[in-house]
């Protein structure tokens, strides 16, 4: 997943899916995905964060046991 988030973190826009169902995973598996995400006009200039991570589609869990996050902010 990749979400572009406000200042209060608020969703801006969302790239979301992986295409390789988790039943297929194999020990030692490496994902590569591009997202292409389209930041509505109405969205001022301003800073803003990237957050993406990986979770359980049937409860929207994040699938690391640690909670795992990688976030960037931009500006």
């Amino acid at each position: 997943m990749l979400h572009l988030r406000d200042v209060e973190g608020v969703p801006i826009a969302v790239g979301d899916a992986l295409g390789f169902p988790v039943e297929h995973w194999q020990m030692g598996d490496s994902f590569v995905q591009r997202h292409q995400i389209s930041i509505p006009l109405s969205n001022e200039p301003g800073k803003y964060t990237i957050v993406t991570n990986i979770y359980w589609l049937e409860n929207l869990e994040p699938l690391s046991p640690a909670n795992f996050a990688e976030t960037l902010d931009i500006q």
